[in-house]
C-alpha cells in the first residue's frame, strides 16, 4: 500500500494516491511475505526503467498503470560485486591496450 507519493512523481501524474494498494507489479503479486524479494530484485539486481503495476483504491476500483522510475545518484556510495566486477575488467582491457601501444 502507498503511504505517500512523492509530489511531482511519474506515479503522481498518473493519480496513484496514498491508500492505493499494490496487487502486482512487473507481473509478480505483491504482499508482506515477498516485498523484500520484490525490492531486492527491482533495486539491486534487475533496475528497469519502468514497471507495469496494478493497483486497488480504497474504493475497490482496480487499475493497471505503467509507472516510470526517476533516476536519482545513489546515496549509497559502495559498488555492488558486479559493478566491481565491471569495472576491474574494464581496467584490464585499458590495460592491455595500453601494453600494445608501447610494443
Amino acid at each position: 500500500m502507498f503511504s505517500f507519493v512523492d509530489k511531482g512523481s511519474d506515479a503522481e501524474a498518473k493519480g496513484v494516491k496514498p491508500g492505493d494498494e499494490i496487487l502486482e507489479a512487473g507481473g509478480y503479486t505483491i504482499d508482506r511475505s515477498n516485498l523484500w524479494k520484490f525490492r531486492y530484485l527491482y533495486d539491486n539486481l534487475r533496475p528497469q526503467r519502468s514497471i507495469r503495476v496494478v493497483l486497488r483504491s480504497p474504493n475497490g476500483e482496480q487499475r493497471q498503470l505503467e509507472l516510470v522510475a526517476k533516476q536519482t545518484e545513489r546515496k549509497n556510495k559502495r559498488l555492488t560485486y558486479y559493478e566491481q566486477e565491471a569495472l576491474a575488467k574494464k581496467a584490464d582491457r585499458e590495460a592491455e591496450g595500453v601494453e600494445l601501444l608501447r610494443s
